[in-house]
């Protein structure tokens, strides 16, 4: 080409051509992948068009000519996070160990924004992380809920915002990773410094996985497919942090493990057909398949006993409105740890999880929550204060 108008003519040439072809649209629809793929480009490609219209607006206002205003615009959305960034090492590991790069990424651009711009940087995260992260606090408090919402598991407490909707409902919008771990160390200093001794618990974990771009189970190096075979060899979801089957039942005969109840319909009727714990099968569905995996499924339980309504299939399906995590909840998980540990069962213990898992009314399952919750925080203090935890006649 003989000119940049030359260049500029033939890019609008082509343009046009790509606009006026009625394929351009249709094929993506027609392809339920595709479409897919299509809408995940297009909430990432959101953030990067807003970040080229404020930084070529900018840039015009600083005199720069329209050629070059879109070249910095272009410039600043990419720098956002430049997946593409990497050297061969990097390139290499990230085939095994999946989004390495992606969070090398993460933490290069947020460092590099905070070098660029300090008083810029600090002012936009306590605006849109710190303020949201003290309303969370606010809200929960308000709704008479921020005694379970203390006692959330860190994953959920730390990369997400957690609102109280309904009756062991909860409305859960992700942070941004980095910083969005940051502020939630803001809320557990509040925490500490209102008397409670456990504000940090699963913090540090938290803060780890935020900052260090690949996970330290150790599991990440093995690549997907490791991951979840290393999970099922040691009974361990390495995300959730607790065991896939609980440890009180691994060691009974299959028709004997009254939490299969809980499975998935789907994975109960695998059970029968491979012989394999239905939570086992349930874990490698989410983990291998991700989505499609859950929502299958979600959607066999709509052949249950106890099917759930369309409000909560969708949420399930998408993960914004979740339930209350009953055995993940700190003191609880405690305790059941503390249970592995002496080899003992606290009977009435797991008698108010079963309460929990089965009430249906109206106002039940919140009471049976609270039962549990009391029950657990007690044990814990004694505990803390050196007494037996559990009774002789424990089993």
């Amino acid at each position: 080409m003989e000119s940049r108008n030359s260049w500029s003519a033939t890019q609008r040439q082509l343009l046009r051509e790509v606009v006026n072809d009625g394929k351009t649209i249709t094929a993506v629809s027609r392809k339920p992948g595709e479409l897919y793929r299509t809408l995940i480009d297009s909430a990432e490609q959101s953030n990067r068009m807003a970040e080229f219209r404020r930084a070529h607006a900018d840039a015009l206002k600083e005199g720069l000519s329209p050629y070059d205003a879109n070249l910095k615009a272009a410039q600043a959305s990419r720098d956002l996070i430049d997946f593409r960034r990497a050297g061969t090492l990097i390139r290499g590991l990230n085939r095994y160990m999946p989004f390495l790069n992606a969070g090398i990424q993460g933490i290069s651009s947020n460092t590099l924004a905070l070098r660029r711009n300090p008083k810029k940087f600090m002012g936009r995260w306590f605006s849109l992380v710190v303020v949201p992260t003290m309303f969370e606090r606010a809200y929960n408090t308000w709704m008479e809920s921020d005694e379970e919402f203390r006692q959330m598991p860190g994953w959920r407490k730390d990369f997400f915002w957690n609102f109280k909707i309904d009756e062991g409902r909860w409305l859960s919008i992700p942070k941004p990773f980095e910083l969005g771990v940051l502020a939630s160390g803001i809320g557990r200093v509040v925490d500490r410094a209102q008397g409670d001794e456990h504000a940090f618990d699963d913090y540090p974990k938290s803060l780890a996985k935020s900052i260090v771009p690949f996970e330290l189970e150790g599991s990440s190096f093995a690549g997907v497919a490791g991951s979840i075979a290393i999970e099922q060899q040691f009974n361990w979801d390495a995300f959730t942090g607790k065991p896939i089957v609980s440890h009180w039942e691994e060691s009974k005969a299959l028709e004997e493990r009254d939490g299969v109840k809980y499975a998935s319909q789907l994975g109960q009727k695998l059970q029968g057909a491979m012989n394999v714990d239905a939570r086992r099968i349930d874990h490698v569905m989410r983990s291998q398949f991700g989505y499609a995996g859950r929502g299958a499924s979600m959607i066999s339980d709509t052949f249950g006993d106890d099917p759930p309504t369309h409000e909560q299939l969708l949420g399930l399906l998408t993960g914004v409105v979740s339930g209350t995590p009953a055995t993940q909840l700190v003191d609880v998980r405690w305790l059941l740890e503390q249970e592995k540990k002496h080899a003992r069962r606290d009977t009435r213990f797991h008698r108010l999880i079963d309460n929990y898992y089965d009430a249906v009314g109206k106002g039940e399952r919140q009471s049976a929550l609270n039962k549990l919750l009391d029950y657990a925080a007690k044990r814990r203090e004694r505990g803390d204060a050196g007494k037996p935890i559990f009774k002789p006649s424990s089993r």
